[in-house]
């Protein structure tokens, strides 16, 4: 059994990567025309750093504006195929967004804009024992809220040759806010505690998970 469990674990993110390339382009290709969505995070680091995806990444980070996604987004997605499998609301407001397809999830994070500053949340304890703690005072479906505050920037095309995509346009300045500034580097030891731009909130996030 734990050599089993060994051989699934290395070859899961080989298998990951032959399914993700396929599934981003289809995910791009059911969002409605006119709604502007672009990679994030490790997803966004992996295409600039080598066009592709980060070798142990197992999932797919995307940005939408909030002001851009509605229900029929989430229609059009799920009669393609994507599954929405959890959405995260903080302060009242969906945050974050999974959808699932062909084993493959895909991570929408919503960007609010305020003032100078674009900003997305997610719900993450900084490490397990904080988790295990957080959930036994509040509940297994509530987490910490953390937010990421990134400069302003406009959207541009870019063409990987396997994906044509929107971009920030402040791509460099833009990943050194999130990764620091060896963000080209690769680093195993990387922790998302160590984000820059990324600081904890007072208010609590709910996870709602649909199957």
């Amino acid at each position: 059994m734990r050599l089993k469990k060994s051989i699934e674990k290395r070859v899961a993110p080989f298998l990951f990567r032959i399914l993700a390339k396929k599934t981003i382009i289809n995910f791009q290709k059911a969002i409605p025309e006119g709604i502007r969505i672009w990679p994030a995070f490790g997803t966004l680091l992996g295409l600039y750093r080598n066009g592709s995806l980060i070798k142990h990444d197992l999932d797919i980070d995307f940005c939408m504006f909030d002001s851009d996604y509605n229900d029929a987004i989430r229609d059009n997605l799920e009669s393609n195929g994507f599954k929405l499998v959890r959405e995260i609301i903080s302060n009242k407001k969906t945050t974050e967004l999974t959808f699932s397809k062909n084993k493959v999830n895909i991570d929408i994070f919503l960007v609010f804009e305020e003032s100078n500053l674009f900003r997305t949340f997610d719900a993450g304890a900084e490490n397990g024992e904080e988790r295990r703690q957080f959930r036994a005072l509040y509940g297994e479906d509530k987490a910490p809220t953390n937010v990421n505050n990134n400069s302003k920037y406009y959207l541009i095309q870019h063409n990987y040759g396997w994906l044509e995509t929107l971009i920030p346009d402040n791509i460099e300045q833009h990943l050194e806010e999130l990764y620091g500034k060896k963000y080209n580097t690769p680093d195993p030891n990387w922790d998302i505690a160590s984000r820059p731009c990324r600081e904890r909130l007072n208010h609590i996030s709910t996870i709602k998970k649909y199957i």
